[in-house]
């Protein structure tokens, strides 16, 4: 008897080795949570240029009904809206149903393309592909305050500026003179794209699914990281910005900054 209780006391777990089985398990959870946290990270990812994709989509669809991707100037004011006509004002509509957005300025178009794209998109059925993976895709409710720099809804992809203007904005070896610029805002139509496959559309500026935040070049307005990105062939990919064609002088508002100051514009490439 002696003998089977002594074997039944060795059966069990001593403190040290218990000691020894957290302290395993301990490393084997660092080892995988950083694994799977990156698994996570890649597929939030892999949904965002699934996102891409469907924006891509959506401008195909939109040009094809419009001929040029998303574009209005102060010549067009938005169906039913009856406002006093303003020289260098573009109105559009905004969410949610009666909200009228005006601006002076033709580069606010790149964050205010779903205003135009809602025609053929609708907000309600495809606002959650507009935003970074993890931000909130459920619409608001209620009414809002209109800010162009803090927009509600928040939209994370930007479009961009080199399909709002015409190429000779971004040529500088023939710049445009300045009684040409007014007229050289434009809408751009698929087959005005020269290099279709290297010139990009737009880019998610949130990248809210990254676990670190990365750098932020403050002089390019872009991320130090691969950014999913939409071309103009409506192919997606994660590059980083700042690998893009060094931009162009905006003879307009003399920015330079990368993807939106493609040099030559659309006929030119950022890849």
């Amino acid at each position: 008897m002696a003998g089977i209780e002594a074997g039944r006391a060795r059966a069990g777990f001593t403190l040290i080795e218990l000691l020894v089985v957290i302290v395993i398990t301990s490393i084997i959870i660092s080892i995988l949570l950083p694994a799977l946290a990156g698994a996570k990270q890649s597929a939030k990812e892999t949904q965002a240029l699934s996102n891409g994709r469907m924006v891509g989509a959506a401008f195909e669809q939109y040009a094809g009904e419009y001929t040029t991707y998303p574009y209005t100037d102060d010549a067009h004011l938005p169906e039913g809206v009856r406002v006093p006509p303003r020289p260098g004002i573009i109105f559009v509509k905004w969410y949610p149903v009666g909200t009228i957005v005006g601006t002076s300025s033709h580069w606010h178009l790149e964050s205010l393309w779903p205003a135009l794209l809602s025609a053929t998109a609708p907000w309600a059925e495809n606002y959650a592909t507009w935003v970074s993976p993890g931000l909130e895709t459920k619409l608001p409710s209620s009414e809002f305050e209109f800010d162009i720099n803090d927009l509600k809804p928040h939209i994370s992809w930007r479009y961009s500026n080199s399909f709002v203007a015409s190429p000779r904005v971004w040529n500088e070896s023939n710049p445009p003179r300045a009684e040409e610029l007014p007229s050289l805002y434009r809408g751009a139509a698929p087959g005005d794209v020269l290099f279709p496959s290297g010139k990009v559309m737009l880019w998610d500026v949130d990248l809210s699914y990254v676990r670190k935040e990365p750098r932020l070049d403050e002089t390019e307005d872009h991320y130090d990281f691969p950014t999913p990105m939409v071309f103009a062939d409506g192919h997606a990919d994660a590059i980083n910005p700042l690998h893009a064609a060094p931009a162009a002088r905006n003879a307009i508002s003399g920015s330079r900054t990368r993807l939106h100051d493609t040099p030559d514009g659309i006929r030119g490439r950022d890849y």
